[in-house]
């Protein structure tokens, strides 16, 4: 089994490795109600996941019952820094008014840190964007908070802290 996402090259490049052995593909807790396991499963996880996703998947894993299953291992290969800095876009997010995540909208990192935010301010209030060009002219805020996907050159990122600190300012002065 691999916990990813089925399109990310990542995952794909586990299936390839599997050799068509990966019975299971995706990160949907409901595909596991269909899912049939053999007598020996493995599972392991992209390493861009969100490691609280895996370990609900683990737990639903073991409520839909292993009855055929005589092994089981699990393969945690998030990367901790991805982890950490999950963990990190959640409390800053939960600080804020508005929470802007810097990346790519193809970034499964990125995507995973703003679906992160969204666990803890509406939906609405968080925005990936690419660049300084993509920060809002109004920021109704009093409070912003910034993230960066882990593959987001630190230059761009500092350009939209500057960017957001400039019109946040004007605001003020208005």
């Amino acid at each position: 089994m691999i916990f990813g996402d089925p399109d990310h090259q990542e995952v794909q490049g586990l299936a390839g490795w599997s050799k068509g052995s990966a019975k299971f593909i995706g990160i949907d807790l409901s595909q596991l109600d269909t899912a049939t396991l053999s007598a020996k499963v493995a599972i392991i996880s992209q390493t861009t996941q969100v490691s609280t996703d895996y370990d609900l998947f683990i737990s639903r894993l073991f409520q839909h019952g292993l009855p055929k299953v005589k092994e089981f291992r699990s393969f945690n290969t998030i990367c901790p820094i991805v982890a950490a800095r999950i963990d990190r876009a959640r409390k800053l997010a939960g600080q804020v008014d508005i929470m802007f995540v810097v990346g790519s909208h193809e970034s499964a990192n990125t995507k995973n840190l703003a679906r992160a935010c969204q666990d803890v301010i509406e939906t609405d209030r968080v925005h990936i964007i690419q660049g300084v060009m993509d920060v809002p002219e109004r920021i109704d805020a009093s409070r912003v908070g910034i993230t960066a996907g882990t593959s987001t050159p630190m230059p761009i990122v500092q350009a939209v802290v500057d960017e957001v600190a400039a019109k946040s300012s004007k605001r003020r002065e208005n």
